[in-house]
C-alpha cells in the first residue's frame, strides 16, 4: 500500500493506489461495453457508457470529498488541541518570564561590572548566560 502524496492549493491530500483500483475497473468495463453496444446499438451505446462513466467519476469525487473534509476537521482538532495546550500554559510562561528577565538583568548588570574591571572572560561569560 504505496501511498503518494498530492497536494491541492493548501489542502494535503494522501492517495492509496487501491483508491484508484475501483475506478480504474470501471472505467475498463465501460470501454469493453462501449464498443460491444455501439456495435449493437450505435449512438444509444455511447451514450449509456458516457452516463456510467460520469456516474463511477462522480462517486470517486464524493468519496475523495468526504475524505478531505474528514482530514480537515481532524487537522483543525488538533490546532486546536493544540492552542488550547498553549492557552492553558499561558500563565506558568508568564511566570517564568519574569524571572528569566530578572535573571538576564542580573547577569547584564554583572557583565558592565566585570567590563569596569577589564575582566573581559567573565564579561563574555555574562553576556552569554544573558542572552
Amino acid at each position: 500500500m504505496e501511498k503518494h502524496e498530492i497536494k491541492t492549493h493548501t489542502i494535503p491530500y494522501q492517495v492509496k493506489i487501491e483508491d484508484w483500483l475501483l475506478f480504474v475497473i470501471t472505467v475498463a468495463v465501460n470501454a469493453l461495453l462501449y464498443f460491444f453496444w455501439l456495435a449493437a446499438y450505435g449512438a444509444v451505446g455511447l451514450v449509456i457508457i458516457i452516463g456510467m462513466c460520469m456516474a463511477a467519476i462522480g462517486i470517486e469525487v464524493n468519496r475523495l470529498h468526504l475524505r478531505t473534509r474528514q482530514n480537515i476537521q481532524r487537522q483543525a482538532d488538533q490546532t486546536a488541541k493544540t492552542l488550547q495546550g498553549l492557552f492553558d500554559d499561558a500563565p506558568l510562561l508568564i511566570s517564568q518570564m519574569k524571572e528569566k528577565v530578572e535573571s538576564a538583568a542580573q547577569y547584564v548588570n554583572d557583565a558592565e561590572q566585570e567590563y569596569r574591571d577589564r575582566a573581559f572572560s567573565p564579561f563574555w561569560d555574562s553576556v552569554e548566560c544573558a542572552t
